[in-house]
């Protein structure tokens, strides 16, 4: 086995790999931080060279399947939130990385339209994928590591801050940070293959308050975990439930047909913890 960090996203990624062959594993490693390198340059809304930037600058450009894909997906998740989920917020995530006041959403159209050759914005709103796209960035990495080292790849993790995927044969045991305390865990996951994530209000704070755009109920944090959900899912889905209040939360994700195969943990603001009745199927 073999473990890699590397700085990305705007902190360290961890990777870990496990093959058939040891004289594998670099060559593996190198391959998804390439991977990971690459789609970084899609979706990072601050580098003015991505192609995202590129989007929000001219309002068009030629269809990439990747890009086109979040962007389908974001605009389902704000439809599915109502308006909760938005990935049109990128005014505010400019206001916020300068400490600025965000101001009031903006009003009018807008929307994207893709087709076989191009993608186009519509109306004059910011597109930022930062809710979804960095679980889809490490979803993606590791199906093309599945693809191409389909014979020799027995395990893999790849830790984004918050946002881990993983394959394998081999339980993965993944602890669940203390808000209060980071030297503790609230609680420790095993997953095999799946997908696990954890969004709060007490990460990225800037003077206007978190960085999650959007209402704030009485959740902390919250933590969610499947073997079948992609991290992008999961990923769009903690930005929205980190919205409503803790009860809300535990019943959608108890009862609704969407969060099938989801579990939840929730950290409230006083340090109560609410489980949901599967969670510790994980352990």
């Amino acid at each position: 086995m073999a473990e890699r960090i590397f700085k990305s996203m705007g902190g360290e990624i961890y990777l870990f790999i496990k093959a058939r062959q040891e004289d594998q594993e670099e060559t593996m490693l190198s391959f998804l931080e390439q991977e990971i390198s690459s789609l970084v340059k899609i979706f990072d809304f601050f580098d003015e060279g991505s192609l995202l930037s590129k989007l929000n600058r001219e309002r068009t450009v030629a269809f990439q399947k990747d890009l086109a894909f979040v962007l389908k997906k974001g605009a389902a998740f704000k439809k599915i939130s109502k308006g909760k989920f938005d990935i049109f917020l990128g005014e505010h995530s400019i206001a916020r990385k300068s400490n600025e006041r965000s101001g009031q959403k903006g009003e009018g159209k807008s929307g994207v339209i893709i087709n076989k050759t191009g993608i186009s914005l519509e109306g004059k709103e910011l597109v930022d994928l930062g809710g979804i796209a960095k679980g889809y960035i490490i979803d993606e990495a590791l199906r093309r590591a599945r693809e191409k080292f389909s014979d020799g790849l027995i395990d893999a993790l790849i830790d984004a801050r918050g946002d881990i995927v993983c394959y394998g044969k081999d339980k993965k045991l993944i602890e669940v940070e203390n808000p209060f305390d980071e030297s503790i865990s609230f609680s420790t996951v095993a997953l095999k293959e799946g997908a696990i994530i954890t969004s709060g209000h007490n990460k990225q704070v800037f003077k206007e308050g978190s960085h999650i755009i959007g209402e704030e109920s009485d959740i902390l944090t919250i933590s969610l975990v499947s073997k079948s959900k992609e991290c992008y899912e999961l990923d769009a889905l903690g930005t929205y439930l980190l919205q409503l209040p803790s009860q809300e939360v535990m019943e959608k994700v108890e009862f609704g047909s969407r969060y099938k195969d989801i579990e939840a943990l929730i950290i409230l603001k006083e340090g109560d913890v609410l489980r949901t009745s599967f969670w510790e199927s994980f352990q």
